[in-house]
């Protein structure tokens, strides 16, 4: 969060390749009839129907995202059957880059295969699933491979890299019916700030368009969005919106100084999303509220189901074309292998003894033996009304957007 066809050499053996290519051809004609989704004026739709994602970003109840080195099938389904008796439609996952792309030129088949299991289990469960391509930056700490020793942004050599990775990703998933759309990277442009990078608009600008079209000749058939932490210089939201689908929005309170000086449900507080809603709505693409959530280190427990309900239900009237919380898990505080994947000059310091900074512990709408909190019931109720409502609501009464507290962000 804020704070602070050379695949097919390394992953598939020469004299399978034919054979997998048929049988990739052959899915291809399949999983296009069941599963096929597009923008349709301000919504996201599926097979032709515009819908309402309900979604969270799955942060797996054991082994965090280390999952799919670690892989565990009976965690992942567990997870993903208690998220759909909340109601969920979607989830976003970002795949840890180090895991993926242990050298420059190669990206390891096994965390592909694992990740393409991942999206399996998911649709089984009614859940499409958005996928990360480049999780360098989560949750405080950057996520680099070890190789990474230069500008992500600029150095060719690099982004070649980033490329090659993004088109295995693509290359993998295109065929599975769980798979509804791909983002960038979970706030790619945070690693400008935290790896003191000298990035220009037009150089951000050129990178948005080099991994775009790398996804987008893999797989011109899904949506592809980019979740960054906040619009506004480097990363300008025209430039956005010129090299994505849809658009997403991330929002939180604490982040954002509201939750320090407003009565806990302030109307600062919830409505700054709205705002965000709106703005990024002037491109004329589907937003997708991508990221929100409250820390019960931030917030008192009994007050969370309020702001859950109050951000989801008037960004659905502003418009937005889905809802996602983050996340669907709290972290268990079992010690996690982290610092051998972390870039810890970059990062916030608790990584250096293995831990996540105090608020991510209790963010998840489940616990992390997956049974529902007080704010994954509200997230149910007030989804199932969504659903019996249907989309094209529109908010059209007089708003008065109340702005952030005075700082260089806002």
């Amino acid at each position: 969060m804020q704070y602070g066809a050379r695949f097919f050499r390394h992953a598939i053996a020469p004299h399978f390749a034919p054979v997998a290519v048929i049988a990739a051809l052959l899915l291809s004609g399949t999983a296009s009839a069941q599963s096929r989704w597009s923008v349709q004026g301000r919504c996201l739709a599926h097979n032709g129907s515009p819908v309402f994602l309900s979604g969270v970003n799955y942060i797996p109840s054991q082994e965090w995202l280390l999952i799919l080195k670690n892989w565990d099938s009976a965690v992942v389904s567990r997870d993903m059957a208690a998220l759909h008796n909340l109601g969920v439609t979607s989830i976003r996952f970002p795949p840890l880059w180090p895991l993926l792309q242990p050298t420059p030129n190669a990206v390891d088949p096994v965390v592909l295969s694992h990740l393409n299991q991942l999206v399996t289990v998911a649709a089984r469960n009614g859940i499409s699933v958005q996928v990360d391509v480049i999780t360098g930056w989560m949750s405080g700490a950057s996520f680099l491979p070890r190789w990474v020793n230069g500008n992500i942004f600029t150095d060719l050599r690099l982004v070649h890299s980033e490329e090659l990775m993004a088109t295995a990703i693509a290359h993998t998933l295109k065929n599975n019916p769980g798979l509804q759309a791909y983002d960038f990277g979970n706030e790619v442009n945070v690693l400008v700030g935290a790896m003191r990078l000298h990035v220009t608009q037009q150089q951000a600008s050129d990178w948005m368009h080099s991994i775009y079209e790398a996804i987008h000749r893999e797989d011109p058939h899904h949506p592809i969005t980019n979740g960054v932490g906040g619009f506004g210089g480097i990363f300008d939201i025209d430039a956005i919106a010129a090299n994505a689908d849809f658009m997403s929005v991330h929002y939180y309170p604490y982040f954002t100084s509201t939750l320090l000086q407003d009565p806990w449900i302030g109307q600062r507080t919830t409505y700054g999303l709205d705002y965000l809603v709106a703005y990024a709505a002037m491109t004329g693409k589907p937003v997708l509220v991508q990221e929100t959530g409250v820390s019960q280190d931030w917030m008192p427990a009994l007050e969370i189901p309020k702001y859950l309900r109050l951000t989801l239900m008037s960004t659905w009237a502003e418009g937005a074309a889905g809802y996602f919380w983050w996340g669907s898990n709290d972290i268990p505080h079992a010690q996690l292998p982290l610092a051998q994947y972390v870039n810890l000059n970059d990062s916030t310091s608790t990584f250096a003894q293995g831990e996540f900074p105090p608020l991510e512990y209790s963010f998840g709408l489940l616990t992390k033996r997956d049974h529902p909190k007080p704010d994954a019931l509200e997230y149910t109720r007030w989804n199932t009304e969504i659903r019996q409502l249907g989309v094209g609501w529109k908010n059209d009464l007089p708003v008065t957007y109340l702005l952030y507290p005075d700082h260089d962000e806002g």
